[in-house]
């Protein structure tokens, strides 16, 4: 379980969040929702360990090395889209012969055999995100983040990413915590969601969440 009590964060004069408490269960799909400006990529940024400036506590009871954030827009280095998802894999020490059969996994689960010689900077917009995912997912972290993960999106590429990310929870009983305002995206993959302003000190709303059971 993530748990987060007492969590205050500032940029200069400017309170970003200030959150009583927030639990997170293990295992699930949780969409964090709310207005643009509420502080949902600076707690991601904060539960993955980014960033460390900040009051209060925030628990995942994960490694470093087993959470990955995934951020927009997506970040790639200037490689073919298959040293892209091997890089991971090599700095973790992997074997050769399972690394390149987790990279034909992958390139097949988001349908991009026919990038893996390519370079990833020369990609589209969904291109990249699909390779920055099966990046993030070849070395099948315990804490997923994802930051509007599917994005300016046609419908085919949006679905094989949710896709992708139901399977890999199901397979995994990974924690995956997702920023999306796609409402219909968020019904579709989510098995919880919660409006950050619910938990923010200075709202004035009710506190709640909204449960999805699958």
């Amino acid at each position: 379980m993530i748990k987060i009590k007492g969590l205050i964060k500032n940029f200069g004069t400017r309170n970003i969040l200030d959150i009583d408490e927030l639990n997170i269960e293990e295992g699930t799909i949780t969409a964090i929702v709310g207005e643009n400006g509420l502080g949902k990529s600076t707690l991601f940024n904060i539960i993955a360990g980014l960033d460390r400036e900040y009051e209060g506590v925030v628990e995942t009871g994960i490694g470093s090395k087993e959470v990955t954030l995934v951020q927009h827009p997506p970040l790639l280095l200037d490689r073919s889209v298959e040293e892209n998802i091997l890089y991971p894999l090599r700095i973790r020490g992997m074997a050769r012969g399972s690394m390149e059969k987790r990279v034909g996994e992958l390139l097949g689960l988001f349908n991009i055999e026919y990038l893996r010689k390519k370079n990833a900077l020369s990609l589209s917009s969904g291109e990249r995100q699909k390779v920055v995912l099966a990046r993030a997912l070849s070395f099948s972290p315990k804490l997923l983040l994802l930051d509007e993960p599917a994005s300016n999106l046609d419908t085919v590429s949006a679905a094989t990413i949710e896709g992708a990310i139901k399977d890999f929870n199901s397979k995994n009983k990974a924690t995956v915590l997702l920023i999306s305002h796609d409402r219909e995206q968020v019904a579709r993959v989510a098995h919880r969601t919660i409006n950050l302003r619910d938990y923010m000190k200075n709202s004035l709303t009710e506190k709640g969440d909204t449960t999805y059971d699958r």
